[in-house]
């Protein structure tokens, strides 16, 4: 496993300017940020032409605009609990701001291990607090989008490699093309996941197990996204903020409808291949629920550190077609 270089972890850089409406900002600074569970983030300060601070939070090619707010009380509550009926715990953990770029506060100030807490709230709402001072701080904001900040991503952001575990069977490469619906990625990672099978066609088997691979893949101007194989089908991926989603009787209610409850168990994961912007840990289990509606899935995993819910859409077998990084002449592309 290659060490984690933050320098080029983003895809911003120091002294880009954007719009957030009609008031003008400049990225001044940047702090790199670890966390104990293995993930990596960028905050990036904000100052506005209307003289008002806000942070740019970039995690995992994700955006969040963020400004400070008054403080919330939300230190207990673990991963997925209800605070005041308008937040919901998306992640609690410590972490450490391990390098920083431009005009933010040093880093022998800044650099002792920190605890924070995430939530999501209804209406797309984000928030943070953040326990790394005397008193506590609050921000809160919503998912954006660079070119809504009028924003473009000045490089492909550099990941730290890993090659862990098992390997993942498919015809899909790391480091090859990957068009979904059209849209040209790059894959530059897949993990290999399992569960126990509650069907396994061979019963003989002492530990039987399914297992799937998710497909990291990465689109300038438009960051990463998921894609999941199955032995039979493809299907992306969209994350769902936890706030977004309510759990009634046993089911699911999110985008107006409900979802119904398929499966539950413990999800692992079993490899970890290609760059990825967090450290993999293998053997790692998470408690995972499957809700659907019709072809599409509903699902949420959870840990002590953190909740994740995601959509899933099956794609038709012509709408995933992959190039190898290096094809061989003649050879076709190729289509699940």
């Amino acid at each position: 496993m290659s060490k984690y270089d933050p320098k080029n972890a983003t895809e911003l850089t120091v002294g880009m300017r954007g719009k957030l409406e009609k008031d003008a900002f400049e990225l001044v600074g940047r702090a790199h940020v670890a966390s104990r569970g293995g993930g990596h983030w960028n905050e990036w300060r904000a100052v506005f032409a209307s003289g008002r601070e806000g942070w740019l939070a970039e995690a995992a090619a994700r955006f969040y605009l963020m400004f400070e707010a008054p403080l919330l009380d939300v230190d207990v509550p673990p991963p997925g609990a209800l605070v005041n009926t308008r937040w919901v715990i998306g992640e609690r953990d410590s972490a450490r701001r391990v390098a920083t770029y431009g005009d933010v506060a040093p880093l022998d100030q800044e650099a002792r291990d920190y605890r924070y807490v995430d939530l999501s709230g209804q209406g797309g709402r984000v928030g943070t607090v953040d326990y790394g001072d005397a008193h506590p701080r609050t921000f809160v904001g919503r998912k954006v989008t660079l070119a809504e900040l009028s924003l473009a991503p000045a490089r492909e952001p550099v990941y730290g490699k890993v090659a862990l575990g098992a390997k993942p069977d498919s015809e899909l490469v790391v480091g090859g093309s990957v068009s979904v619906k059209g849209d040209p990625h790059k894959l530059i990672a897949t993990v290999v996941r399992s569960a126990p099978d509650d069907d396994p066609e061979d019963e003989d088997l002492d530990d039987p197990r399914f297992s799937w691979l998710e497909h990291l893949l990465y689109r300038k101007g438009h960051g990463l996204s998921w894609l999941v194989e199955l032995p039979d089908e493809y299907r992306v991926v969209e994350q769902v903020e936890a706030g977004a989603v309510e759990i009634r009787d046993g089911a699911a209610r999110y985008a107006g409808v409900t979802w119904k409850k398929t499966h539950s168990g413990l999800a692992r994961t079993d490899g970890a291949w290609g760059a990825l912007p967090w450290v993999p840990r293998i053997g790692e289990e998470s408690t995972a629920i499957d809700y659907e509606n019709k072809d599409r899935g509903l699902s949420v995993e959870q840990n002590q550190r953190e909740v994740a819910w995601a959509v899933s859409t099956p794609l038709d077998e012509d709408e995933v077609v992959y190039a190898p990084e290096h094809p061989t002449k003649g050879r076709p592309p190729v289509r699940k």
